[in-house]
This record gives structure tokens, C-alpha cells and sequence, in this order.
């Protein structure tokens, strides 16, 4: 395991509360993470008593009494973006970690027309300015009550992941940079790297929003080439399984080149990945990392 992998904070408190930490399948358990969780939990609860080992976070160094509780509660890290904030988790035995944030590459990510649909529902945005005035207003009315039934039947609350049942038609409602190819990854090395540059005191680097906005894949054309040249390379056919496999090793390889990028210039950094946006195909790819 290169990384720590990390699920939205919501859902890893609700594991941990009276659950064991866990990073990925050891050597002696090769059994799917998510088969060994439904095993050991029934009904929300473990099946014996074990005791919460640690916590990673990407809560920030707001105060020393926050980061007093913070180590009380055993959890191992700390955002310290200043020389103040690093000594004070130092002090009490935290590691203090930068965001390193997005990926980046050459252009943003690329969603289908539906997907886009959804988005401008999400965002209340305007209609398009080529409609003429009646269809404009027809617009309007139509995306302002999807949208208002979104809102209530949803809560929506910025995502991360689909609200249950919406799985084809919700979206991340942040735009992302597209990181697919090689180019995208030595733009994200470059990048997460001078923000190491900007903080050398961290010893830790997250990763986070290091995703699809679709939650599957970017529709780009220079990602569709990229994807077309992978099938006729390894003769394989245009399948959903094919297409995951693909995006999901665009998605694991950009991790890495960060990760392997940051040990290269200082190998006691400790790094770590919010699984955020998720990625549909595969929730729990973490244990690739």
C-alpha cells in the first residue's frame, strides 16, 4: 500500500465510531474490503467490541484546544499550512499535512449531455442564450422544478458521491481538471509539488478531489483518443467493463506519480487520498493505491 486511502469524513466516522481503522486488505486478507466489512458488521454494529485505533483528517489546526481534543481523540494528523500551525502539531504529536488539492491537466474534465443537463439543474443555471424568448421561459420553468424537487427529495449538499437511487443522472457539482494521460499526470506532479514547495515543515501531503465529475470517466475528445489507442493497443472491444478499467488506471496512476513524485523529494512524507469524488465503477479502489 503506497497511500493512505481516505473516504468522505461523514462516512469514516460513521465506520470508525466503533470500529477498527482500516487502510486496506493486509497480506494475510485477500478478501474484498467490502465483503470483510459486511462480515464483520450486522446491523451497524461490529460483531465483537474492538477498540478505534486512529483517525486520518483533513480538519485544519484552527486552535490549540482544537487540536488538543484532536490528539485526545487519537487522531494522527493535523492541516498546518503555517510555521505556527506545524509546531502546534508537533506539540502534541500530530502530523502536520498540506492539501495538495485537485489534479490538473490541460483542460476540464468533459460530462454527456445528460450529465451537463443535470449539473445546469443542480447549479439553477440560466438558460441558454440562443433559445428564443418562449423557449427560454420553458426552459427556465422545467430545470426550476426539477431542481426544486432535487433539493427536497435529496438535500443535496455538494456530493461526492450520488444520493442513493440517482446513481445515472447526479453529478459532482464542482467542475474538475482532467489528469487522464501522461500529461495530465506530470501536470499534477508539477503542481503538488509546489505546494510542497510553498510549505517544506509538512510531513504529511493529502490528496483530495482527485476524480471524475461524472464519478466514472471524462468524455473529452483527447481522453476518448486516449481511450480508443488503449483498446486497439491490447485488442480489446469498447465494453463497460473495458472503459472502467481503463479510467480507474488513469485515476490509480495519477495517485501514484503524485505519491512517487513527493517520496522522490523527501521519502519520510507521508501521503494520503481522499477518495472524493468517488468513482462509481469501483467505490473502494483504495486497496490499489
Amino acid at each position: 500500500m503506497k497511500q493512505i486511502p481516505m473516504l468522505a469524513a461523514l462516512i469514516a466516522a460513521a465506520l470508525t465510531a466503533n470500529a477498527q481503522s482500516t487502510v486496506g486488505p493486509s497480506t494475510q486478507d485477500k478478501a474484498p474490503l467490502a465483503d470483510r466489512v459486511s462480515a464483520d458488521i450486522k446491523d451497524g454494529r461490529p460483531s465483537k467490541p474492538r477498540k478505534f485505533k486512529r483517525v486520518w483528517t483533513f480538519a485544519n489546526a484552527r486552535d490549540e484546544d482544537f487540536v488538543r481534543k484532536m490528539a485526545a481523540l487519537n487522531v494522527q494528523n493535523v492541516g498546518a499550512g503555517t510555521p505556527e500551525k506545524v509546531a502546534l502539531a508537533k506539540k502534541y504529536g500530530l502530523l502536520p499535512y498540506i492539501g495538495a488539492g485537485a489534479a490538473s491537466g490541460t483542460h476540464s474534465q468533459v460530462m454527456t449531455a445528460a450529465e451537463t443537463n443535470a449539473l445546469h439543474v443542480l447549479n439553477g443555471d440560466p438558460p441558454p442564450p440562443s433559445l428564443s424568448k418562449e423557449e427560454r421561459a420553458a426552459w427556465k420553468k422545467e430545470h426550476d422544478e426539477k431542481r426544486r424537487q432535487r433539493l427536497i427529495t435529496c438535500r443535496y449538499a455538494f456530493g461526492g458521491e450520488p444520493e442513493p437511487g440517482r446513481e445515472k443522472d447526479d453529478v459532482l457539482q464542482y467542475g474538475q481538471p482532467c489528469f487522464v494521460g501522461p500529461v495530465g499526470r506530470s501536470n499534477s506532479v508539477t503542481r503538488v509539488l509546489a505546494s510542497l514547495d510553498k510549505n517544506p515543515n509538512a510531513e504529511m501531503v493529502l490528496f483530495d478531489y482527485v476524480g471524475y465529475q461524472n464519478y466514472r470517466r471524462c468524455h473529452h475528445p483527447e481522453c476518448e483518443s486516449l481511450y480508443r489507442e488503449h483498446l486497439a493497443k491490447n485488442g480489446l472491444k469498447d465494453t463497460p467493463e473495458n472503459e472502467k478499467e481503463f479510467f480507474l488506471g488513469e485515476l490509480v496512476a495519477v495517485n501514484n506519480a503524485m505519491h512517487d513524485a513527493i517520496k522522490a523529494r523527501n521519502p519520510r512524507i507521508v501521503t494520503g487520498t481522499h477518495l472524493y469524488p468517488v468513482f462509481l465503477p469501483e467505490p473502494l479502489y483504495g486497496y490499489r493505491l
